[in-house]
């Protein structure tokens, strides 16, 4: 966990502002990127073991602490500092047990807690929430997913997003409530999840064999980590959304299968992949989104020019 300054907000009402960034690696790590390079500037770092009871409770007391020790100049209407939280936490994965996801929705509970106990502790501070969910968990085995289409979790993965997406609208001590709902992430990143892209990119560095969970054919939407960075950290940055309650989908829109992506990074690579299919594949069901939902001004990098920053990125990390 980050705690960030952003230093002071332009837009009325004035105020400081600090950013507190549950999760760092794939997706919290590129939106601390995007908060960085607009100025704002890394004020502790809290290590959180996850699977210890009290790991998420001591960090987000030392969140308190932080608003708690933070300077407010007055006491009047002109004056409301805020306090962002962005859970974009997460180890529990597709195949997952129940127990996992029922212990990261705990997880999840104390760190939304924050909004009451800053409205006790520290009166003066408008906590806002922005929560990274999962479009794929929620809407797996949909194609063309659209404004009118409906959340159909197939196992415990979605099913326990469902839950962390309702126990956010429930939390009324809230100033403003944001949902994400990406498609399947993919990035380079030194902590978090090694999914297919940059699992196939490294293996074929490597004249590995990359095993995958899926058909040759599977259809998925595919979105760059930076991309989702930069938007969700332009959002935590932006004035005028208080009171706002919204969820929003962040997806390329462009189905791309299994096979495309193969022969994009063989020919990225300059070589060709060593791939084994699953004989009784547990991830193969396609999962697309239409273009209608894909925010105004919501860029997606292409997949080509995505998977080249991925390559970069693995070969700098090795030297």
């Amino acid at each position: 966990m980050k705690i960030l300054s952003a230093g002071q907000i332009t837009g009325p009402p004035l105020g400081e502002h600090l950013v507190a960034v549950f999760g760092v690696g794939l997706v919290g790590g590129a939106i601390c990127g995007e908060l960085r390079r607009a100025g704002a500037s890394v004020v502790s770092e809290v290590p959180i073991n996850w699977r210890e009871p009290l790991g998420v409770e001591g960090a987000v007391r030392q969140v308190c602490g932080a608003v708690q020790r933070h300077p407010v100049s007055r006491g009047d209407d002109s004056v409301c500092p805020r306090l962002s939280v962005v859970w974009s936490a997460g180890g529990a994965g597709f195949q997952s047990p129940v127990a996992e996801h029922a212990r990261e929705l705990e997880h999840f509970k104390c760190v939304l807690s924050l909004g009451e106990r800053l409205a006790q502790v520290a009166p003066l501070w408008a906590t806002r929430f922005f929560m990274v969910s999962s479009a794929g968990g929620l809407f797996e085995g949909q194609r063309n997913v659209g404004l009118e289409s409906r959340p159909c979790p197939l196992r415990p993965y979605g099913e326990f997003k469902a839950l962390q997406e309702t126990a956010l609208g429930e939390a009324s001590a809230l100033q403003s409530a944001f949902v994400y709902r990406p498609s399947t992430i993919y990035g380079h990143a030194l902590k978090g999840r090694v999914g297919l892209i940059s699992a196939l990119l490294l293996n074929g560095m490597r004249r590995g064999v990359s095993t995958i969970s899926g058909d040759p054919t599977t259809l998925r939407d595919y979105v760059f980590n930076l991309d989702v960075g930069h938007w969700i950290g332009s959002e935590i940055l932006a004035t005028g959304l208080e009171g706002e309650r919204c969820t929003r989908f962040l997806v390329s829109g462009k189905p791309s299968s299994i096979l495309e992506i193969s022969r994009l990074a063989e020919e990225l690579l300059g070589r060709k992949l060593y791939v084994s299919y699953q004989w009784a594949p547990q991830n193969a069901l396609h999962n697309t989104y239409s273009q209608s939902i894909v925010p105004d001004g919501f860029r997606a990098t292409s997949l080509r020019e995505g998977m080249l920053s991925v390559l970069r990125g693995i070969k700098n990390a090795q030297g």
